[in-house]
């Protein structure tokens, strides 16, 4: 018995030992880190629109843009399972962000990358590297991690759209940097076309048949010849026709002789007017 309480009082003194050290031994809190499945700790959470939209409404009337107030008017969607990070997740924190016709949010630029949906309004226009990209319902925007970017309204009414940042995962890594663009803050100049990226590879789905093919197009479901001025395009739901059009024409190939590719059958894209 004595053995035993010695030994116990020779582990506690240990422990305390590599502790002041900031030491920890594994085998005490092994439990905690080799779990069985996954502990869940942060739980699902839904934000339904009917609650936010009135709430961003509000905060449009008490918080100005920019020069008359904050740097983005924005309300985080902060879960409350997460306890330890002011995020929507472990390592992704959602908002949402308005802005006002004639507003306009600052450029700045961090190492936090962005995503936007944009859920309501029309006229407004985010500025990522000089470049302007058009913000219409639908759309999703990307902004990637130390691009300039800036928001402006030039349409009627409020203009809402859903952020998604990987803020708590880039500050875990210790890797958040932030800079404004100006002193005083202010929009970064447009220098670029509006939407030029997406004239340069908005049409990415748009493919030629291959060169044995190209006589004799035929479609993929059932391999049956369909006439070669039928063209279709791989279904991408952010990639309308009047886009792809217009990248079309931008590349100088509104043709659609030279746009050919494979048609659907069963779907109905294979018809003589696109879709």
């Amino acid at each position: 018995m004595a053995v035993v309480k010695d030994r116990e009082e020779t582990l506690r003194s240990f422990y305390e030992d590599v502790r002041s050290k900031a030491l920890e031994p594994l085998w005490v809190i092994s439990a905690n880190v080799n779990t069985v499945e996954p502990t869940r700790e942060v739980q699902p959470w839904i934000w339904r629109w009917r609650d936010v939209r009135p709430r961003m409404i509000q905060a449009g009337e008490l918080m100005g843009v920019g020069h008359e107030g904050a740097d983005r008017r924005v309300l985080t969607m902060k879960n409350p399972s997460n306890t330890r990070e002011l995020g929507t997740s472990r390592t992704l924190v959602s908002a949402v962000q308005m802005v006002y016709p004639g507003e306009e949010a600052p450029t700045h630029r961090h190492t936090m990358a962005a995503l936007r949906f944009i859920i309501e309004g029309e006229g407004a226009k985010t500025i990522v590297n000089g470049e302007p990209l058009t913000m219409e319902p639908g759309d999703f925007l990307l902004t990637p991690s130390w691009t300039w970017h800036g928001h402006i309204h030039q349409g009627a009414g409020p203009m809402l759209w859903l952020d998604v940042l990987d803020v708590p995962f880039v500050r875990g890594l210790d890797l958040g940097f932030y800079e404004e663009y100006s002193d005083p803050p202010r929009v970064q100049p447009a220098d670029r076309p509006i939407d030029d990226n997406l004239r340069r590879y908005g049409a990415g789905s748009l493919l030629p048949p291959p060169k044995a093919a190209r006589s004799t197009p035929r479609c993929i479901c059932c391999g049956r010849a369909s006439p070669a001025t039928r063209i279709a395009t791989r279904a991408r739901p952010f990639i309308t026709w009047q886009r792809v059009a217009a990248a079309a024409s931008w590349r100088g190939n509104a043709s659609t002789g030279s746009l050919e590719t494979r048609s659907l059958c069963r779907t109905g894209v294979g018809t003589s007017t696109p879709r």
